[in-house]
C-alpha cells in the first residue's frame, strides 16, 4: 500500500460553513481506491484556518494522483490540497494540486506544511512530568521513557533499538523564563534516525509536554 499525507483546509470556498470529518472521510472513499485513514488531527494553519491533517493508506498509483486530488478538491469545494505521496522503495513526492493551485504559488512549501501530529495542548509541568514518569509509552513502533528524577528522556524504535535522547525544561526556550509548563527543548539522534519521529511528538503532546512546531 502507498501512504498519502494530506493537509485539507476546513473552510469551504465561497461559504461560511466548514467541512466535517465525516465529509472528508466519505470524499476519500469516493476518490481514492481502498482508502483507509490511519491518522486524523485537526490543527490550525498559519492563516488561522482549521485544517484536517491526515495520513491515508491507498492502492492509488502515483500516475493517478493528480486526477484523484483534483476530484477530491471538487467534492470538498477546496481551491487546492497540499500533500505527500510515499510508495515503498520510491522517493517521497510533495505536491500542491487543485483548481487554484497556481494562484497559491503552484508548489508545495515546507513552511506551510502541518505535520500529521496533534496540536500542542500542554498541561502544568508537574502533571506532565508525572505522566511521563508513570510508565513507558509506546506508539507506532516507538517507545518513549524518562530517566528517574531527571528532566531527561529517551525514545527508541522497537524494531531495531535506534533512537535518541530527549531534554526537557521548565523554562520556555523562547523566553528563558518559567511559565508553568514542561517544554521539550532539545533532542539527539543515534545512528539510523534522521529526525524526531512524529510518533514521539504525538506521545509527548498527548502527555501534556509543550513541543514547539520547530521540532516537526
Amino acid at each position: 500500500m502507498n501512504r498519502l499525507s494530506l493537509n485539507i483546509g476546513l473552510n469551504i470556498t465561497a461559504s461560511d460553513q466548514q467541512l466535517q470529518r465525516h465529509q472528508i472521510a466519505l470524499a476519500l472513499e469516493d476518490n481514492l481506491p481502498d482508502a483507509t485513514i490511519q491518522k486524523c488531527y485537526i490543527r490550525t494553519a498559519k492563516s488561522g484556518e482549521p485544517t484536517a491533517c491526515l495520513q491515508v493508506e491507498t492502492s492509488l498509483p502515483y500516475e493517478q494522483l493528480g486526477a484523484a486530488i483534483n476530484a477530491l478538491c471538487q467534492e470538498l469545494q477546496q481551491e487546492a490540497i497540499a500533500g505527500k505521496f510515499a510508495a515503498p522503495f520510491h522517493p517521497v513526492h510533495r505536491f500542491l494540486i487543485g483548481p487554484k493551485a497556481e494562484a497559491w504559488g503552484g508548489e508545495f512549501l515546507d513552511e506551510y506544511w502541518l505535520a500529521i501530529v496533534p496540536e500542542n495542548a500542554p498541561i502544568p509541568a508537574d502533571d506532565a512530568l508525572a505522566a511521563l514518569r508513570a510508565s513507558e509509552h509506546s506508539l507506532e513502533g516507538w517507545t518513549v521513557g524518562t530517566l528517574a528524577n531527571e528532566l531527561r528522556g529517551w525514545f527508541e524504535r522497537e524494531s531495531d533499538g535506534c533512537g535518541g535522547g530527549l531534554w526537557f525544561s521548565r523554562e520556555n526556550p523562547e523566553t528563558g523564563e518559567e511559565d508553568g509548563l514542561l517544554h521539550l527543548y532539545d533532542y539527539d539522534l543515534e545512528y539510523g534516525v534522521s529526525c524526531l519521529p512524529g510518533a514521539v511528538i504525538t506521545v509527548l503532546r498527548n502527555l501534556g509536554v509543550s513541543v514547539n512546531r520547530n521540532f516537526e
